[in-house]
């Protein structure tokens, strides 16, 4: 039986299941419908607009706010359906007035909402104003529900679905606690239930009958009275089932409806009921969408959770096959879902790892066959020897033996060898029996193991299902946001969506708001010209922004294209060079690339406007949108066209973490081969290179297809000895030098081909995501662990760019004008205290934890304008870094500095007989070393060597 505590407890959890889950959905909805009717200059008939889904989110707002006891949030939902059905109608004396309002409605909705996280039930002035709007055009109201709201509700009444099932069973639970608890507890539990239940139906007669018994509640109630207010809401029921009005209750109905037949029973209760205020026997709204047959008012905690919908604006597209009618649903945390996925992640790797146990099984069962057959050969062997020295053994044993009633030809005589034979004969037979038991049992393991396999696909496709969300859902948010700018800045412009149906997972929808809302935003204000602009351009007046997403391989490609003027490369040149973003050779000079100067618009505090507006000028937006993107894994990337208009795209990672990769790997001049996983889905073709070389005599460029398209080889890609494979002896063997393999893998703008010197496997493998303080390229999506444990890189192709590309490189991009610092030492203490000191002064940091991860990155392509370095590292020391830093050709002029604690004149002359530009000592002030450092940058010795 439910308590009043308990009670309390589950309308708090209804509360807010509807303020943080549901209602957020139902107001993006009547919001979207809204703004269709605000931009319409009449009222729009049913073809441009869909009324009953726009009143059904209303009808639904009201019920789940009387659910979760908002009643200040029901009342202004039930006059803003009174609106829209008036607008509708077209019997609203001020039209432009009654649009204002409903904008204004769903503001309110949206502060009721975030006001009642804290508030009981806050009201709203709003309401007063659209009932004077309305005053003397209101068309009458009947009792019941109508015709439209039944069709809303499928055809189903839902007051009647409420009081068959989930009303039913709590007069039946009262009826059978009224055996073993006390009167007084069976009745306080259900009238508190009925009243909640009539103010969510607006049903009279059980407001009139929770009111009455109300009063007897102070007292102390019998038994007889709780049975008498039972079998009245059970009579109540029927007759409302049956379609007719329900007696009025009082403590003795019985008699009141027993002395008429029921044609004048029901006369009567029509009149006693007439007087109610909310006079009806069904309610005046449908709850359809917030309760059913299952998830409706009941004697659980979940029974009264309200059942989640989806949007009326989406109802066409399903992320999931729809649900049966009636079937109950279950809201569940992203976290957990996010957990499960992890879970499944692990079972994959553990499946693959029993797949590999699987496999050696049978493989040393094959091993033990073959050794049997050979002890076979062995034993005819010593049977044949064993045959040949028989008969004089025989003989001789004869002569010694005593005299027997049996000669050898009437009984054989069997010796000790004959005996050791034989045994070894049947252990044989028993090992060869044993090893066809593993076998049928290998089997039976390998048919379970396929089951597991089909179970697992089915379970990481039904899972994949319940996260992924079609991007309209967060697509058609930004009309309203969107229009409000237009009408606030003269700017007629129009949102259209398309690829709605793409599915992207929840959790990365909910977190792409912010970014898109700063490129919108950045659009309406850069790009759309004004209303003048756009007519002496013969462009149409109202602009367009046009919102889109796609999937492509492993990523989902969400972009958003405007037709404006485009982006003004000369201001971004002039704006670049003002804020210290080009390099002093470079200005005066040819205007650098588009590619260079469209990443400037990156940059912290860059802006293009020539003043500081509400919108724009303040040289926040992009920056924030790129760093929020990266947050998710994901990149920016942006085209122009003058007089054209722009497009940003932002390329995000799918939310599945089991994917199909090919594992290849390369061997190095030095060191362990480089390994790497790359996604099947983004690999075009294979191409064969011949013998294999190393990254010096590797071309950079090859023929596909008719193009020439980048060609890079895989140890350059992969520097870091913390994510590289190490593989088993057998493994290493196998990567002599031989034939290479070119993969050709899809890339935005154009292909990329990868060389390789050999495939090892193709599987679908988990990908898991790096920690986020691992100083890893763009290019590397996370990591992915092989059966037998070991840990491999996965490649991301879209976020390759050949080594040859001008201002960039396949491991950092730095510009010109900023300065890359790398810093080596073993200590986080300094490399922290290297990096704030020289971030501070504009520098590009990359730290490495000692001289060996240190060479690799800059044997892997790193590109760096300055090395400060520690002197004593594990691995390799600072003196072992700067030899090898001057003796590669590449990489000879770099100036390189040790930073030690050491002062003995040997030491600085090893440095300088190695060739350091710079020999500091710790401890030493942050303006010394960077006064020094610049003094490094222009070629002159710092330090002890100056």
């Amino acid at each position: 039986m439910l308590s009043p505590s308990n009670l309390t407890e589950i309308e708090q959890e209804v509360r807010h299941c509807f303020i943080h889950e549901d209602a957020p959905e139902y107001v993006e909805a009547l919001e979207a419908g809204i703004l269709q009717v605000c931009q319409s200059s009449t009222a729009p008939d049913e073809t441009s607009l869909d009324w009953r889904a726009l009143l059904r989110a209303a009808h639904t707002l009201k019920g789940g706010a009387g659910l979760a006891q908002l009643h200040g949030l029901g009342r202004l939902s039930h006059r803003l359906e009174d609106l829209l059905l008036a607008v509708r109608e077209r019997r609203v004396p001020d039209g432009a007035q009654a649009k204002d309002l409903l904008l204004q409605g769903i503001d309110e909705i949206r502060r009721l909402l975030a006001a009642a996280a804290t508030q009981p039930d806050p009201s709203s002035e709003l309401v007063a104003a659209i009932e004077t709007l309305l005053e003397g055009t209101q068309a009458p109201e009947q009792d019941g529900v109508g015709a439209d709201a039944i069709e809303m509700a499928g055809g189903v009444d839902p007051v009647k679905l409420v009081l068959e099932s989930d009303f039913r069973q709590l007069l039946q639970t009262a009826q059978s606690d009224l055996v073993s608890q006390p009167a007084v507890g069976v009745m306080t539990t259900l009238v508190e239930t009925s009243q909640m239940l009539a103010e969510v139906l607006n049903l009279g007669w059980l407001k009139q009958c929770t009111s009455a018994v109300q009063v007897e509640l102070a007292a102390t109630p019998t038994r007889e009275q709780a049975q008498i207010l039972i079998d009245y809401l059970n009579e109540a029921c029927d007759r409302v089932l049956q379609d007719r009005p329900p007696l009025p209750f009082s403590w003795n109905w019985r008699e009141a409806g027993g002395s008429a037949d029921g044609d004048s029973a029901d006369a009567i209760a029509t009149a006693a009921l007439a007087t109610a205020a909310s006079s009806s026997t069904q309610a005046s709204w449908g709850i359809q969408d917030s309760l059913s047959s299952n998830d409706a008012v009941g004697t659980g905690r979940d029974r009264l959770h309200p059942t989640p919908k989806p949007s009326p604006a989406s109802s066409t597209i399903q992320a999931a096959p729809p649900r049966e009618a009636g079937e109950p649903t279950l809201r569940v945390p992203i976290s957990r879902l996010n957990q499960l996925n992890d879970r499944l992640g692990e079972m994959l790797i553990s499946y693959e790892t029993l797949k590999l146990e699987h496999r050696r099984v049978n493989q040393s069962n094959q091993d033990l066959r073959r050794r049997s057959r050979q002890f076979y050969q062995v034993r005819e062997q010593l049977q044949a020897q064993y045959d040949r020295l028989l008969l004089p053994l025989a003989s001789s044993a004869a002569a010694r033996a005593k005299p027997s009633e049996f000669d050898a030809l009437e009984l054989d005589q069997f010796t000790d060898a004959h005996s050791l034979l034989q045994d070894f004969q049947e252990l044989l037979t028993r090992l060869e029996e044993s090893s066809d038991d593993i076998t049928l049992f290998s089997k039976g393991a390998e048919e379970a193991m396929l089951q597991l396999q089909a179970q697992m696909t089915g379970l990481r496709t039904d899972l994949h299902a319940t996260r992924m969300r079609p991007f309209s859902l967060l697509a058609e948010r930004f009309r309203r946001p969107l229009w409000d700018l237009s009408q606030q800045f003269g700017k007629p412009v129009e949102l259209r969506v398309t690829g709605g149906e793409t599915l992207v997972d929840r959790a990365v929808l909910d977190q792409l708001y912010d970014p898109l809302m700063h490129l919108l935003r950045n659009a309406f204000d850069h790009g759309i010209e004004s209303p003048q602009e756009r007519r002496q351009t013969s462009k149409p007046k109202t602009a367009t922004l046009q919102l889109s997403a796609r999937q492509t391989g492993t990523q989902v490609a969400i972009a958003l294209q405007d037709d404006g003027r485009g982006i003004n490369l000369d201001r971004v040149y002039e704006k670049a060079i003002v804020a210290g973003l080009i390099s002093p050779e470079h200005i005066g000079s040819e205007r650098p690339d588009e590619a260079i100067l469209l990443k400037c618009l990156f940059q912290s505090g860059f802006s293009t406007a020539h003043q500081v507006s509400e919108l724009s000028g303040r040289g926040v937006g992009l920056d924030v949108v790129q760093a929020q993107v990266e947050a998710l894994r994901g990149s920016v990337q942006v085209t122009t066209h003058p007089g054209q208009g722009s497009q940003f795209t932002l390329r995000l990672p799918l939310s599945i973490n089991i994917l199909p990769l090919l594992v290849c790997q390369s061997q190095r001049r030095q060191g362990t081969p480089a390994i790497a996983a790359i996604p099947s889905i983004q690999i075009l073709d294979f191409l064969a290179l011949g013998r294999s070389g190393d990254a010096e005599t590797c071309p950079t460029e090859l023929d596909w297809r008719g193009q020439n398209i980048p060609l890079v080889r895989l140890e350059t890609l992969i520097p870091l000895s913390a994510v590289a494979l190490k593989l088993s002896r057998g493994q290493a063997g196998a990567i002599a030098p031989s034939s290479s393999v070119a993969i050709v893998v899809e890339r935005p703008g154009q292909p990329l081909a990868i060389a390789v010197d050999q495939l090892l496997c193709e599987q679908e493998m988990v990908l898991k995501p790096f920690e986020s303080w691992l100083p890893l390229p763009p290019y590397l999506s996370g990591c992915t662990i092989l059966p037998s444990g070991e840990v491999v890189p996965v490649l991301r192709p879209e976020a390759l760019f050949p080594r040859s590309s001008s201002q960039a490189n396949l491991e950092t991009t730095a510009t010109a004008s900023r300065p890359t610092a790398l810093v080596v030492d073993d200590s986080l203490t300094v490399r922290r205290w290297m990096v704030r000191s020289l971030e501070r002064e504009g520098y590009q940091v990359i730290q490495c934890r000692d001289g060996q991860e240190a060479w690799e990155r800059l044997a892997g392509g790193l590109r760096c304008n300055l090395v400060v370095s520690d002197v004593e590292m594990p691995r390799m020391d600072g003196f072992q870094l700067l030899g090898r830093i001057r003796q590669d050709a590449h990489l000879a002029r770099l100036p390189v500095a040790l930073l030690t604690s050491r002062q003995g004149d040997r030491h600085v002359s090893k440095a300088r007989q190695l060739g350091a530009t710079g020999y500091f000592t710790k401890p030493l002030g942050n303006q010394d070393l960077l006064r020094q450092l610049e003094q490094l940058l222009a070629g002159v010795p710092a330090g002890l060597l100056a």
